[in-house]
């Protein structure tokens, strides 16, 4: 999560940088799910993640969610889709949620054990 705090902090949003905000957001978001579920998700095509996710049964309950966000993304970083800064600010925020719901199927750490969350 914080990577994604950073990401707004530096306020890429707000200087136009639609294309490096949604490659930063998606690379967040990629490793986060990686780790989280043990996949390939940076090297993957989003198509190749969800089969990947749906096939090993990993994350199955958020695919749809990481699907739909990664596949917006996209749309940016390779079509050339222009959104606004509000379509941004939406995805920041739709970004945080995916980390939040997949970070609730992992049980609580036990105190002074690493989550390995603490840099995000």
């Amino acid at each position: 999560m914080k990577k994604l705090t950073d990401l707004e902090i530096r306020k890429v949003l707000e200087s136009g940088k639609y294309k490096e905000f949604y490659s930063d957001t998606s690379d967040i978001v990629r490793e986060y799910v990686g780790i989280r579920y043990q996949v390939n998700a940076l090297d993957n095509t989003t198509s190749e993640l969800s089969d990947s996710m749906k096939k090993n049964r990993k994350g199955v309950r958020h695919v749809e969610e990481i699907e739909a966000f990664l596949r917006e993304c996209d749309l940016v970083k390779f079509a050339g889709m222009d959104p606004s800064e509000m379509e941004g600010e939406s995805s920041l925020r739709s970004a945080m949620d995916i980390i939040e719901n997949c970070g609730r199927d992992f049980p609580k750490q036990i105190k002074g054990e690493s989550t390995g969350d603490e840099d995000r």
